[in-house]
Order: C-alpha cells, then structure tokens, then sequence
C-alpha cells in the first residue's frame, strides 16, 4: 500500500516537472522571437535626427527605450533559460 502512494506521488511529481519543461520550452521559444523582433526593430523604431536640439533629445529618448526593450527580452529569455536548465537537471 505505502509503495504504491509513494510511486503514484513520484509519478505526479515526474510528470509536473516534465509539464513545467515544456511548458517552459514554449516560453523561451516565444521570448527568443520577441528578442529577435525588437533587435529587427531596433534601426527602424530608433530614427536618428540630430538637426536640432529637441530632435536630438528625441532621438536619444527613442535609442534608450530600444535599448531597455532589448534588455528586457535578454532578461527574459535568461530567466526562461535557467528555469528550462533547473527542470532539466530534476
């Protein structure tokens, strides 16, 4: 009786863990595209126009956003990487 809780619960725990893997997976596989989309972007989205002063500034306000959106996707693809790396190892 006892070994059949405990493999009926080590299964459940198997099978979370390989639910938690792919479901990861489809995650990273979705953040990888953002990353790419958003760096594909980047050059059109960030114009460059230094004639005047607030041209200038709107064009650095514009570089900086890009660079956080870029920041956030690598942020994010990491996180799913190590996640994906931890189940892995499980």
């Amino acid at each position: 009786m006892k070994n059949s809780k405990n493999k009926k619960r080590v299964d459940f725990v198997i099978n979370e863990v390989n639910t938690q893997l792919k479901d990861t997976k489809e995650q990273l596989d979705i953040a990888f595209k953002e990353r790419r989309k958003v760096e594909s972007s980047y050059g059109d989205t960030a114009k460059v126009n230094t004639f005047e002063v607030d041209d200038q500034m709107e064009t650095n306000a514009a570089i900086q956003q890009q660079k956080q959106l870029v920041a956030l996707t690598v942020e994010s693809e990491t996180i799913l990487e190590n996640k994906e790396k931890k189940f892995k190892s499980t």
